[in-house]
């Protein structure tokens, strides 16, 4: 899978999705992991995280993912938001978790599977 065109300098892949990862029943998945941090001088936390889950949601968005809206709605959650973004028939889904850490950076987490297969 090509992550590298997905992020950049900021964010560090911690799982590349390279292996197999059995999921039960002799199935297998493969699972994506990555983090990082963004700067910020946006001075309302709201808005900081209304940001981030944009930018980040538009680069799903624009690589064929629909927003998974069958759980709670994050708007206007503090201090952290949780999107979840689908490619059904793919079989790909990932979640992204944004968080203040301090009042000049967000931090992402970014994690992905495969359908268990």
């Amino acid at each position: 899978m090509a992550w590298d065109d997905w992020v950049d300098e900021s964010i560090n892949i911690t799982n590349t999705a390279a292996s197999d990862v059995p999921c039960g029943d002799g199935k297998v998945k493969r699972v994506f992991t990555a983090v990082g941090q963004l700067p910020t001088l946006n001075p309302d936390p709201d808005n900081k995280l209304d940001g981030a889950t944009r930018d980040i949601g538009y680069s799903f968005a624009e690589r064929g993912y629909e927003r998974d809206v069958s759980g709670p709605s994050q708007a206007d959650v503090l201090p952290t938001r949780t999107i979840v973004w689908v490619k059904e028939a793919a079989g790909l889904r990932f979640s992204f978790t944004v968080s203040l850490p301090s009042d000049t950076r967000i931090a992402a987490q970014i994690n992905g599977e495969t359908r268990c297969e």
